[in-house]
């Protein structure tokens, strides 16, 4: 009964899976976002946590007027976050109180999308892509790919 069961839910995983796939992938709507979470004793000191809130979308600014903006000095942050006012302080390079609450976590900010409206993609062969793009591609995610016959024995052994 069991076996029956999962037999049929990879089914229609399948199916779904077939179903999204027969349209152009950048017809799907996504995006990449970026949350950040600080509690008390996290090891980060300000200028480390001001640099992960920039990279998260954040704007540091001299006086946070608007949502996404904070301000940073040596003991502590000050941000606007939505509707709520955050204040993260320091004390040896670590979170010594975050307020209004013990543990908060930064909104996530959109870094990337796709299927947004205006953006202008087109499908392009790899025979029209510079040889050097599928080459770059391949050595950030396998740099072995031509040395091995589909899947890379070493590389799952070094990940584990």
């Amino acid at each position: 009964m069991v076996v029956g069961v999962g037999t049929v839910m990879l089914e229609r995983a399948g199916a779904q899976v077939d179903t999204l796939l027969a349209r152009p992938l950048w017809a799907e709507q996504g995006q990449i976002t970026a949350g950040v979470q600080v509690s008390p004793g996290l090891g980060i000191g300000p200028d480390t946590l001001a640099e992960v809130l920039q990279r998260a979308g954040y704007s540091r600014v001299s006086v946070p007027e608007r949502p996404g903006d904070f301000t940073v000095d040596t003991q502590r942050i000050f941000a606007r976050d939505g509707d709520v006012d955050v204040l993260v302080t320091f004390e040896d390079q670590r979170v010594a109180s975050v307020s209004p609450e013990r543990v908060h976590r930064f909104q996530a900010t959109e870094l990337a999308g796709t299927g947004v409206s205006g953006e202008r993609r087109k499908p392009v062969s790899l025979s029209e892509l510079p040889e050097h793009v599928p080459l770059a591609l391949l050595a950030m995610e396998d740099a072995r790919f031509f040395q091995h016959p589909g899947v890379d024995a070493w590389g799952i052994l070094r990940r584990s």
